[in-house]
């Protein structure tokens, strides 16, 4: 890591707010077919910290209602079986408007639209339609250097802030060491040594 600090990418690990999270998920309109996926879809990895990879191919049957919410069975790259995920109320809701607004019928939350069709076609987004699509409202909203992976990030961060193990349990981290390492993004506290001597 020392010899290739250099090489590093600046933008490799983007740190954002609430505030903006907020702002990217409201990005999308809700007057359309597409509007209402990507909100939906925006929602979900903002409140759930899933990968990519999860969220494309995730179904309706993976949505688990609990008496005080609802969670998600997902089933990652180090699982060997399913595990719970997050999902708030609000992404939850969004599912619905889209899945009830969809024409077409399908297994998968998050279908794909054909190049130029108006309507979904019933096959699930690919992991490289999730990145343009996160790309895109990110590009509007002034965060150029934002990939899917950050809402992972987000979660994980804002988590810690009340719990590290709370971050690590809702991102299926075997060991608490990798959820601090690569998905806590601590701030420096400004005026913290203020009052030392």
């Amino acid at each position: 890591m020392k010899a290739l600090k250099a090489r590093l990418k600046p933008h490799a690990r983007t740190r954002i707010t609430p505030e903006d999270m907020r702002r990217l998920c409201e990005a999308p309109g809700a007057h359309t077919l597409v509007g209402l996926r990507d909100r939906a879809l925006l929602a979900t990895l903002a409140s759930s910290g899933i990968r990519v990879s999860e969220a494309a191919t995730l179904t309706l049957e993976q949505i688990v209602k609990h008496s005080d919410g609802y969670t998600l069975l997902v089933c990652g790259k180090t699982d060997t079986g399913y595990r719970d995920a997050h999902l708030s109320t609000e992404a939850y809701e969004k599912i619905q408007t889209w899945v009830a607004a969809r024409p077409t019928e399908s297994l998968y939350i998050f279908t794909l639209f054909a190049r130029r069709a108006a309507f979904p076609s019933p096959d699930p987004m690919s992991e490289v339609a999730v990145w343009k699509m996160v790309q895109c409202y990110a590009k509007a909203c002034n965060l150029e250097f934002l990939k899917p992976h950050n809402f992972r990030r987000f979660v994980g961060t804002q988590l810690a802030k009340d719990d590290i193990r709370k971050a690590q349990k809702a991102l299926g981290h075997k060991s608490i060491d990798v959820t601090a390492r690569h998905y806590v993004l601590d701030e420096l506290e400004v005026g913290l040594t203020d009052h030392l001597y």
